[in-house]
């Protein structure tokens, strides 16, 4: 069972102060995400803060598409689950904005790979552009909007709808077998 982290720090000051070894068995411990190990070196040394990102470009539609095509960018939806499901740019992946951005991000984003942000506002697409910067991802090359998205099939790229329902509509007198 993992052991919470107060505890192994206070065994690790205890043993510090008695002149001993702690030993502990890391095996319980959760996989890191993949940017920790990217990001170990950055973390010690420490991050210029002349280097923090500003606001990303807002882009047209048209250019987000264009990016979208290149084969070096992907497209990082950070909406609401709801705006997601609505309308997206097919083949973008969808991580919310937010408390978990960083995990997911981390988790499912190669280093290197240009970024362009479908976020609620220019004040969202900053708060995510920052938090991918912080864990070494991008360069966020820029943003668009609800409005880019619900002109991306007229400005000739492709979009995905996720159709969503109640649970209880989704139940079937065939399938309520659960």
């Amino acid at each position: 069972a993992m052991q919470p982290m107060k505890d192994i720090m206070d065994r690790a000051m205890q043993a510090e102060r008695d002149g001993g070894e702690l030993w502990y068995d890391a095996s319980a411990l959760q996989p890191v995400p993949a940017y920790w190990r990217r990001m170990r070196g950055a973390n010690f040394a420490g991050l210029p803060v002349e280097v923090a990102p500003s606001t990303p470009t807002r882009l047209s539609t048209t250019e987000a598409i264009e990016r979208s095509r290149d084969g070096r960018t992907l497209i990082i939806d950070t909406r609401d689950r709801e705006a997601y499901a609505h309308i997206h740019p097919h083949g973008a992946q969808f991580i919310p904005a937010g408390q978990n951005f960083l995990t997911w991000a981390g988790a499912v984003v190669d280093a290197g790979t240009d970024l362009v942000l479908i976020a609620d506002s220019e004040r969202s697409a900053l708060a995510s552009t920052r938090d991918a910067w912080r864990i070494g991802l991008g360069p966020v090359i820029g943003f668009v909007d609800d409005v880019a998205v619900a002109e991306w099939e007229s400005a000739g790229g492709t979009t995905t709808r996720i159709e969503q329902c109640a649970m209880a509509d989704a139940l079937t007198d065939e399938t309520a077998t659960i």
